[in-house]
C-alpha cells in the first residue's frame, strides 16, 4: 500500500490568526489504523515566523464528527514527521492554520503512510 497524499506542492496563504484552510476529505484504507504523517515545507515567507504554520490532519468516520489525528507547528523549511494522537478513522483531511499576527505564504506537501501494528 502506497502513501495517501493530502497535499502535493500546495501553495497556501494564511492572512491572519483567523485564517484556516481545510482540504477535501480523502478516503483511507480501513484495514490500517496506524499511519505515519510526513510533511515537506518547501518555501515559507516570512522566513522567520513567530510560530509558523500549524499542520493538522483531521480524521472522521462520517465527515461530520471530526477529531485531530495529529498536529504540529512548523516554522522552518524541510521535512519531518508528526506523531499521530489516535487511530485513523475512515476519512482524513488536511487543516492549515497559524497563530502568527502576520500573514504566511508557503509551499507544502503532506502525506500519510500506513504502517503495520
Amino acid at each position: 500500500m502506497g502513501p495517501t497524499v493530502l497535499a502535493k506542492n500546495f501553495t497556501f496563504a494564511l492572512g491572519s490568526t483567523s485564517d484556516i484552510f481545510r482540504s477535501d476529505w480523502v478516503a483511507v484504507d480501513p484495514q490500517f489504523k496506524n499511519w505515519n504523517i510526513h510533511y515537506f515545507l518547501q518555501t515559507l515567507s516570512p522566513t522567520s515566523p513567530t510560530n509558523g504554520v500549524t499542520i493538522t490532519v483531521e480524521t472522521s468516520f462520517d465527515t461530520v464528527e471530526v477529531t485531530s489525528f495529529g498536529e504540529s507547528s512548523v516554522n522552518s523549511l524541510g521535512n519531518g514527521n508528526i506523531t499521530p494522537a489516535l487511530e485513523m478513522a475512515r476519512y482524513a483531511r488536511l487543516k492549515l492554520s497559524t497563530s502568527d499576527s502576520n500573514g504566511l505564504f508557503g509551499t507544502l506537501s503532506v502525506w500519510l503512510q500506513p504502517k503495520s501494528e
